[in-house]
C-alpha cells in the first residue's frame, strides 16, 4: 500500500515492483508479497513538474525522473542511490 497518488504505471523486474508517487517517493515493493522493502524520499523543489514517466527497472537498478527534473538510479534491493 502507498500513501500518495501513483503518477505512472509501476515497473518490476520479477523481484521488486517500483512505484513513483505524487510526493516524489519511489517505493520498492516485494513482487511476491506486496510488502514494502524500501522507500526513497526526494524532497521536491519550489518549482516542480507535475507529470512523470514510468520508472525503468532492470535486474539491479530502478531509474526514474523526479519532479525536480533530476534523474536517479536506485539499487533495487535496498533503494540506495547509485547515482543522481
Amino acid at each position: 500500500r502507498v500513501n500518495s497518488e501513483v503518477l505512472a504505471p509501476p515497473a518490476n523486474n520479477g523481484d521488486v515492483v517500483v512505484v513513483q508517487t505524487q510526493d516524489d517517493h519511489l517505493i520498492g515493493l516485494d513482487a511476491s508479497t506486496g510488502n514494502q522493502r524500501w522507500i526513497y524520499d526526494s524532497t521536491p523543489g519550489v518549482l516542480t513538474l507535475r507529470g512523470t514517466g514510468a520508472p525503468l527497472v532492470t535486474n539491479h537498478l530502478a531509474i526514474a525522473g523526479l519532479s525536480t527534473g533530476k534523474v536517479v538510479a536506485l539499487d533495487t534491493q535496498n533503494g540506495v542511490p547509485v547515482w543522481e
